[in-house]
């Protein structure tokens, strides 16, 4: 006759199983945002594979993402729309633009397409809050600047009235998921890196330890801070803009 298990020796195998449990969660989950950070590196390289072929076309020149007002002014999360729909046909789509660490989908609003990633290439002048006034910038603009110093596409980490993440009435859904690949848990909520691909096409993962600014931002009200990892920074004199 088959004998039942006895209450304690089923306690034994759930407490066991629940053991085990809780040691392979962690590495479950790292695993899966190691994929999921080799799937968003490969979309940012996607990106700028096409940018390239796109300036190729366009004597040498990239686009750059939307322009607002009269003088230039970058939105790096934003093309307008007749641009995107010229440099789709380079492989720039709807899919690579959307960033897998994020609960966000690239989507059209009117006369622009507004996408989970900085494309940085193009933008001829940076504005910064802290030296406020627009300078020239160190975006990859044409062919002959693409260097492996000068970053080109990155995860989106946009710090709204102190805290990324943050809710801004502009648009929130913008914001959904940031930072992308997961926050610190500090006040700010600041990432623990981003990935990037730079103008020669190479692509890493960025902790944010290793040195991250803010140094663009599209509005003057200081509720945007816009930042990434770019080596060429140092030559900016004012270290102000350092982010702490």
């Amino acid at each position: 006759m088959r004998r039942a298990f006895t209450l304690i020796e089923l306690l034994v195998v759930i407490s066991i199983i629940a053991l085990l449990v809780a040691i392979l969660l962690p590495a479950l989950n790292a695993a899966r945002e190691s994929s999921i950070r080799v799937q968003c590196l490969s979309n940012q390289k996607q990106i700028a594979t096409s940018a390239h072929a796109a300036a190729v076309d366009n004597k040498g020149k990239f686009f750059p993402p939307r322009d607002i007002g009269t003088k230039p002014l970058y939105v790096p999360i934003a093309f307008n729309r007749s641009d995107f729909e010229t440099i789709r046909n380079y492989g720039f789509n709807d899919d690579v633009v959307t960033d897998p660490g994020r609960e966000f989908k690239a989507f059209e609003d009117g006369g622009q397409f507004v996408t989970a990633y900085f494309y940085l290439a193009g933008m001829e002048q940076w504005v910064n809050k802290v030296a406020p006034s627009r300078h020239d910038s160190l975006s990859v603009v044409t062919l002959d600047d693409a260097t492996s110093r000068r970053a080109m596409v990155a995860c989106t980490s946009i710090r709204i009235q102190g805290v990324f993440g943050g809710f801004s009435p502009f648009k929130p859904e913008l914001y959904v998921g940031i930072p992308a690949h997961g926050g610190s848990g500090d006040a700010q909520n600041t990432p623990v890196g981003t990935n990037h691909v730079f103008g020669d096409g190479s692509g890493a993962w960025i902790p944010w330890s290793d040195g991250y600014r803010q140094f663009h931002t599209w509005n003057r009200d200081g509720t945007r801070d816009l930042f990434w990892f770019q080596e060429e920074l140092g030559i900016f004199e004012n270290e102000a803009a350092l982010m702490p």
